[in-house]
């Protein structure tokens, strides 16, 4: 990624490696492997700069242009205070509709948001359950220990 680096390096540990899921046999994966992505970045640096919000990585740009699509928004509950957009993937929360808003548009709203919100239970008692409510250890190093311990 060229420009400005986004410098929180909290891992998440419940991503699961994007391995698990991509077939890395697949043509576009085995094309992305044999290119120069260093090369590329170093070709396109001159037009990102340093000091402005967090750039869209070079291949996440080049990917969605093969293959003429965009990445889902993120949906978040009422509590989420952050960033809108992150690396080109918008966070969308829960928000009192406009006036103008259609009737359509709402319910496909609600609809939405539900969904999000069947999971956050789940979620409490899973981190109750485990004694992960609360993480008083700093940094990465503090995440992992925080796991390990619980």
């Amino acid at each position: 990624m060229v420009g400005k680096q986004d410098s929180s390096l909290q891992l998440n540990i419940f991503d699961t490696p994007l391995e698990k899921f991509i077939n890395l046999g697949h043509e576009l994966c085995i094309l992305s492997n044999k290119i120069d992505w260093d090369s590329i970045e170093q070709e396109f640096s001159f037009y990102y700069s340093e000091i402005c919000r967090p750039s869209v990585p070079i291949r996440r740009m080049i990917a969605e242009h093969l293959t003429d699509s965009k990445s889902k928004p993120g949906i978040v509950d009422r509590g989420y205070i952050g960033k809108k957009n992150i690396n080109g993937t918008e966070i969308i929360s829960p928000s009192v509709p406009k006036k103008e808003t259609s009737q359509y548009e709402k319910q496909k709203a609600r609809k939405r948001f539900r969904a999000r919100a069947g999971i956050e239970p789940v979620i409490g008692h899973i981190k109750y359950d485990h004694r992960m409510l609360r993480n008083y250890l700093k940094g990465v190093i503090g995440d992992q220990l925080n796991t390990i311990l619980a």
